[in-house]
């Protein structure tokens, strides 16, 4: 939990009990989720556990989660601006990433819209977001641009090959 209470029903911060896990060494890599995806991980509901996962693997609400979470970052950009150059100054964001901040703060409501429906369209995902992307396909880096439920089939998957709980 969280006592700044940025999220509805975050709070209050309070102490947990967890039962015991394992967590990997190494984070997954575009190679090993190459397998998961040619194995047609994708197309194989029943590496898709719960009725959430199996709508979003059918394209169900698909854009619903990352415009909200830019909704939720526009909000906190509009109520911090002057955290931007904060963060500029203190050399944790990069000053294109300043300025595309900046400019996603300033604009208009229907602007912004404009731009969550045209980068997120919504549909069937079969492959990670990034992957034709040169920057983070490269087969020894980690996976990435996939959702809670890709990440979830893919643990069913590999448990299913290995024989052991992901």
């Amino acid at each position: 939990g969280s006592d700044e209470g940025l999220y509805e029903g975050e709070g209050p911060a309070h102490p947990i009990n967890l039962d015991g896990f394992a967590l990997a060494r190494y984070p997954v890599t575009n190679a090993e989720w190459k397998l998961f995806k040619e194995a047609g991980g994708y197309d194989d509901e029943r590496w898709w556990v719960s009725d959430a996962a199996k709508a979003w693997r059918r394209g169900e609400n698909t854009d619903e989660g990352p415009k909200q979470q830019w909704r939720d970052n526009r909000k906190n950009l509009q109520d911090n601006f002057e955290a931007i150059q904060t963060l500029l100054k203190d050399g944790k964001i990069t000053s294109k990433e300043a300025d595309d901040w900046t400019t996603i703060a300033r604009w208009s409501d229907e602007e912004f819209n404009d731009w969550l429906d045209g980068e997120f369209p919504g549909g069937r995902h079969t492959q990670p977001g990034y992957w034709n992307d040169s920057s983070f396909n490269n087969p020894a880096q980690p996976v990435v641009g996939i959702c809670w439920f890709e990440a979830l089939a893919y643990c069913a998957w590999l448990s299913a090959q290995t024989k052991l709980t992901f």
